[in-house]
């Protein structure tokens, strides 16, 4: 490179900016491409469910939560206040979910135990979910309270 009385510099290689340009243009359809033909697309799936529940949630206003059965609004349990940390979590987790799509926080959740032996938590309104066995056995303990071994299908 050389400066000239100009202060401007001469020399400078394009093959670099070349190569820059090349590979963002490459990104850009690579990106482009896969929203297109779904080509790397990863979805997340429960699995065939056996067993489910309709439950919704309601406050209390000594602070304690009730699980109803959103068919018959008969209760299921109730946590007082400190009981069933996990639970408190997973609803305030898919209620600010449903929160950003304005859905109506009213609406029930599903409780779905799948053919792996799986339970979830589901929106049904936004499709967000939450595998519980991930969490360990104090979230499947919490949980099982609501959703029992025996429960049917439908039920």
């Amino acid at each position: 490179m050389t400066k000239h009385a100009t202060g401007e510099i001469k020399g400078i290689h394009r093959l670099p900016l070349y190569g820059a340009a090349a590979v963002v243009v490459f990104a850009v359809v690579a990106v482009l491409g896969s929203h297109v033909t779904d080509m790397g697309k990863v979805e997340r799936s429960l699995g065939v469910p056996i067993a489910d529940r309709s439950i919704s949630f309601r406050n209390e206003a000594n602070g304690a939560v009730t699980v109803l059965d959103a068919d018959t609004q008969e209760e299921i349990t109730q946590f007082g206040v400190g009981e069933g940390t996990f639970v408190r979590m997973s609803v305030r987790s898919m209620s600010l979910n449903r929160k950003s799509k304005r859905v109506s926080y009213n609406l029930p959740y599903r409780l779905v135990r799948t053919e792996a032996g799986k339970l979830s938590i589901v929106d049904p309104e936004t499709g967000h979910f939450i595998k519980l066995n991930a969490f360990g056995s104090i979230a499947l303990s919490s949980f099982s309270k609501i959703l029992p071994e025996t429960t049917e299908s439908g039920a």
